[in-house]
């Protein structure tokens, strides 16, 4: 090959590997782009008192009249453990705003235990074990994590199987809607 040819094929591979680049960024960008989905009610919230892996009991009237980002998880799932630092910097951000997240663990072994993994994830926020009950209650799970926003007129109008792209700008943008609308006068509609 001579020296004409191969100054062609390396501009041939540099134009590629920029186009290719290129195509990335625009898909990125897309889905960044991408209509969060709207709310609806799904099911009303149900009542429980669950224990506190760090001790005492979060009982559901407590959180009433709040926003609440209920996650199902478990300490060996990675996307379940992941969430959490994100979940972590929201809450910072939202918690004076009547915003509260509670994580209901799943398969991870005693409350001990469990407590183990939230000091190790530097979990700021409640984190429970889960009972058969709430499970059902919630209408089940099939992974880890799974993901409900309840209102403040305590209904779940979000299910988020999974760590789903977008899921926390989504997560947000529901927390957000939820906050403006008043307790007790829902203005969303069921979902159909």
């Amino acid at each position: 090959m001579d020296r004409t040819s191969t100054g062609i094929v390396r501009w041939a591979i540099l134009i590629s590997l920029l186009i290719c680049i290129q195509g990335i960024r625009v898909r990125a960008e897309s889905a960044r782009q991408t209509p969060l989905k709207p709310l609806t009610v799904i099911q009303p919230a149900p009542d429980f008192s669950l224990t506190n892996v760090l001790g005492g009991e979060v009982h559901s009237r407590d959180l009433k009249r709040k926003v609440v980002v209920v996650e199902f998880w478990a300490t060996w799932a990675i996307p379940s453990k992941s969430a959490m630092l994100e979940y972590n910097q929201l809450r910072s951000r939202l918690k004076d705003q009547g915003v509260e997240f509670l994580a209901v663990t799943f398969e991870s072994g005693t409350a001990a235990q469990v407590a183990q993994a939230v000091k190790e994830l530097q979990i700021e926020f409640p984190v429970v074990m889960a009972t058969t009950e709430v499970d059902k209650a919630f209408g089940g799970h099939t992974g880890f994590p799974t993901t409900f926003l309840i209102g403040k007129d305590w209904k779940v109008y979000r299910r988020i199987l999974g760590q789903t792209q977008n899921k926390i700008d989504q997560i947000q943008w529901d927390v957000l809607s939820l906050l403006a609308i008043p307790a007790g006068e829902p203005e969303i509609p069921p979902a159909r």
